[in-house]
């Protein structure tokens, strides 16, 4: 979870000078100030750089922390508030509770929420739609859900296209389009290891408590951010490499705590999975605009190190189970992690140890 006592905020006064992405980032700041999100402007940052870098998100954490607000604000920004490209469903059908046919009024509203997504995948493909963002945001999801439909979604992902969804089976494959957002929101401290699937496909952000904002937002008028997002994010390995060797060339020396954890868990048996090195530099190199100027603080070392602090908690501390953590692998890593990284460190900290 982020805390504001562990990551400093970043600097976001706005410049003449700023690039569109960091004016981008001052909307979203702005607005989600405006519309109650009271929680570290690094979370919303987060959130931003997080969907640039995966098509799917799960925002896990304490019930009316304004989750689902912090999605709306997004969607806002991106799409200048037009509320015709935002959806927001109900995840779980919850209020099935008392009714006495909970099975059956559970698969009635996923199969309601299928039929939203496949029409938002239509939508997201016509010629008009090309340079616009849509965004779906599930809220309240269950378990069921991750395991199911994000799951799902995810594994249909690694080919580029999905050809099910919970309930239906579709007669050919549609290629999924690079400009939806598919969001969960889920209440709850605690989140269950993911599959691989959904680890390579999605971003798991533990999000912090915060007091619950205005029952209706302000929302504040602002330019539509999307152009800028699609075309600055990076979803490939071989493209973040790139922009990462031009952002770090005066000090290629920042990658090193990646490779000492790397090492570090290798000489205890632990192998991560090939792609996390990669899905790492992804996300870093949509941590920073095109011209190289840092979304999470103006200063160049403080960008680094929240930016790293993040990739490592989110990407690479997922696949380091508590059942691999011995009290000397923790120790080495704690090493590595508590000066710079105290994000990670936390997380770290929150595994049970053999």
């Amino acid at each position: 979870m982020i805390h504001a006592a562990t990551i400093r905020p970043p600097e976001h006064d706005q410049h003449a000078s700023d690039s569109a992405e960091r004016v981008t980032i001052a909307n979203l700041l702005r607005v989600s100030a405006e519309t109650g999100v009271r929680v570290d402007p690094s979370a919303m940052v987060n959130l931003y750089v997080a969907l640039k870098s995966k098509p799917l998100a799960i925002i896990a954490g304490p019930a009316r922390s304004g989750k689902v607000t912090a999605v709306q604000a997004l969607a806002h920004v991106l799409t200048g508030g037009d509320t015709a490209r935002f959806h927001t469903l109900v995840g779980h059908a919850w209020w099935a509770g008392q009714s006495g046919n909970v099975g059956l009024f559970t698969e009635a509203q996923t199969r309601l929420n299928t039929g939203e997504i496949i029409d938002l995948i239509g939508e997201a493909w016509r010629p008009e739609n090309a340079q616009r963002v849509l965004v779906a945001c599930l809220a309240r999801i269950s378990p069921a859900e991750v395991a199911g439909l994000f799951s799902e979604v995810a594994f249909q992902l690694r080919h580029g296209q999905i050809m099910q969804l919970p309930g239906v089976h579709l007669t050919e494959p549609i290629p999924y389009p690079p400009n939806l957002l598919l969001i969960g929101t889920m209440d709850g401290d605690q989140f269950e290891a993911p599959g691989q699937d959904l680890q390579e496909m999605a971003t798991i952000i533990h999000w912090p408590a915060a007091s619950r904002g205005p029952r209706r937002p302000r929302w504040l008028s602002c330019a539509a951010g999307e152009s800028v997002f699609l075309h600055a994010r990076v979803r490939t390995e071989r493209d973040a490499c790139l922009k990462m060797s031009h952002i770090l060339e005066q000090n290629p020396a920042s990658l090193q705590p990646l490779f000492k954890i790397e090492h570090t868990l290798k000489q205890h048996g632990v192998v991560l999975p090939p792609w996390v090195r990669g899905q790492v530099l992804i996300y870093l190199a949509n941590a920073w605009d095109n011209d190289g100027n840092g979304l999470f603080d103006r200063h160049a070392v403080r960008q680094r190190a929240v930016a790293f602090d993040l990739a490592l908690a989110q990407i690479v501390l997922p696949h380091v189970t508590s059942a691999m953590v011995s009290p000397e692998l923790a120790d080495q890593l704690k090493s590595v992690l508590a000066k710079d990284f105290p994000y990670a460190a936390s997380v770290l900290d929150g595994m049970s140890y053999q």
